[in-house]
C-alpha cells in the first residue's frame, strides 16, 4: 500500500484500448483516488511498452514524487505538452509494477 495525496492507496494496472498502461489509484475502501496516466494517442504520443505518461500539475499537482519514492514509476524521462494551446504538461516514465 503506498500513500498519495494523504491517503493509503492500492495501484491498479490495465491498459487503454490502444493497448498503452494504464494506472489508477484507489482509496482502502476501494473508492476511486485518481488516474495517473493519460493517454496521449490523439496527440501522437505513444509510450514504448512498459511506460506511460504521466499527466502533472493541476488535479494531478504532487503526484509524481511519491510515485518515484515508492518506485511504482521512475523519474521523468521526457515532457510532453498538449491539449488547449499546449496549457497541459505529461511526463513520460517507465512502469516499475
Amino acid at each position: 500500500m503506498l500513500k498519495l495525496f494523504g491517503f493509503k492507496a492500492t495501484i491498479k494496472k490495465e491498459l487503454y484500448p490502444n493497448r498503452t498502461t494504464h494506472l489508477q489509484a484507489f482509496t482502502e475502501t476501494g473508492s476511486p483516488l485518481c488516474t495517473i496516466t493519460v493517454n496521449l494517442a490523439d496527440y501522437g504520443y505513444i509510450p514504448p511498452e512498459n511506460h506511460a505518461y504521466i499527466k502533472i500539475g493541476q488535479e494531478n499537482t504532487g503526484i509524481l514524487e511519491p510515485l518515484v519514492e515508492q518506485n511504482i514509476i521512475s523519474a521523468p524521462l521526457s515532457t510532453v505538452n498538449y491539449g488547449y494551446m499546449n496549457s497541459c504538461t505529461a511526463v513520460l516514465c517507465k512502469i516499475l509494477i
